[in-house]
């Protein structure tokens, strides 16, 4: 900012500006661990301003600064123009994440182009990417799947770590992800209306496609069909809608061996608690038991092959049922026993 007196003040970058000097000054040495790791930068390490090798000073030196100087403004302006500049930006983690350049960022960004090709967009979910939604939810369903389980909780910080790192997700994952994404957005031309997402939802949904595309037959054929995945979804939906849009004494939609308490108890952890790892199993579990009840409905096209391909989970998960009842015995402390007993949560 130009003052009248022919001074400049700095109005906005002093810290950054203080540090400089006090650099130079040998107030502090060079610090060779902070990420992005970088071999120069590490042979460095320890080192003040003045044992720096004449290479590395005259570096120092000839890095422009870039200045914008105010001229010609009123008395209130300049402070009007700090207090702007210095509004704290809310950033998503999704948005912080994306500063850094690396595989992941890359992988990601290609799965959501991938995501919009298929048209699956705002339209289809409910809610838009615009602070990078859809960004975010890949990136945990890839990290659930390199960790195997859904017994880990993702993290913020370990998110930052495979973005921070260049080898990304591991190949196995990319293909596993491309493959849920292509049958969740074939299967979204048979969704019709009624269904709702958040990213807790579809965090789960795609977790379900993970497992439930993990199979194939000797032809290479998915153990899901994209519109079996639709007719399901259509189904969960109804039963979703009989439980909660209109009496609970009134006769659901199809005819059922599940206590729709299961329901209300997936309904609770899409809105509240939802990243934590009970929430995960509450929500995962119960749309597992209502897709054994869907394939016992016969309403699934190609029901005995599904059957045969995902023969161990819909095992498990009907053990899970017998533990759950008989039906009073049903509720949220006594679901996540019930998947600990049987180690549900791992994913083939």
């Amino acid at each position: 900012m130009q003052l009248k007196d022919g001074k400049r003040e700095v109005l906005d970058g002093q810290q950054r500006l203080r540090a400089i000097l006090e650099f130079v000054q040998g107030k502090f040495e060079v610090d060779g661990s902070i990420e992005p790791k970088e071999s120069r930068l590490e042979s460095l390490d320890g080192l003040f301003y003045s044992k720096l090798p004449r290479r590395y000073k005259d570096s120092f030196h000839s890095f422009k600064i870039t200045v914008f100087t105010l001229a010609e403004y009123g008395p209130a302006e300049p402070g009007e123009l700090f207090f702007r500049l210095n509004q704290p930006a809310s950033l998503t983690a999704a948005e912080k994440r994306n500063a850094f350049y690396g595989n992941a960022r890359d992988q990601v960004k290609l799965w959501v182009d991938l995501l919009g090709t298929t048209g699956v967009d705002e339209t289809v979910l409910g809610f838009s990417n615009i602070r990078m939604a859809y960004d975010d939810t890949l990136a945990r369903v890839a990290l659930t799947v390199e960790h195997g389980t859904l017994t880990r909780k993702i993290t913020a910080g370990e998110l930052v770590e495979v973005y921070r790192t260049e080898r990304g997700f591991s190949g196995a994952t990319e293909r596993r992800i491309q493959v849920i994404i292509n049958v969740f957005g074939a299967g979204s031309k048979f969704f019709g209306t009624g269904l709702h997402f958040n990213k807790a939802t579809l965090y789960s949904w795609f977790v379900f496609l993970v497992r439930a595309s993990a199979r194939f037959d000797t032809r290479g054929a998915l153990s899901i069909l994209p519109e079996t995945f639709a007719l399901f979804l259509k189904y969960f939906s109804e039963q979703l809608d009989s439980v909660f849009k209109r009496s609970t004494q009134q006769k659901t939609l199809w005819d059922t061996n599940l206590d729709q308490r299961l329901l209300s108890f997936y309904e609770s952890r899409a809105t509240s608690r939802v990243a934590d790892v009970s929430s995960v199993l509450i929500r995962d579990v119960v749309a597992w038991l209502y897709f054994a009840e869907f394939l016992r409905s016969g309403l699934a096209s190609k029901g005995g092959r599904i059957e045969d391909a995902l023969g161990r989970e819909l095992t498990l998960v009907r053990r899970i049922h017998e533990e759950l009842s008989p039906l009073s015995r049903v509720g949220e402390d006594g679901i996540e026993p019930a998947t600990e007993k049987f180690k549900w949560g791992l994913l083939q």
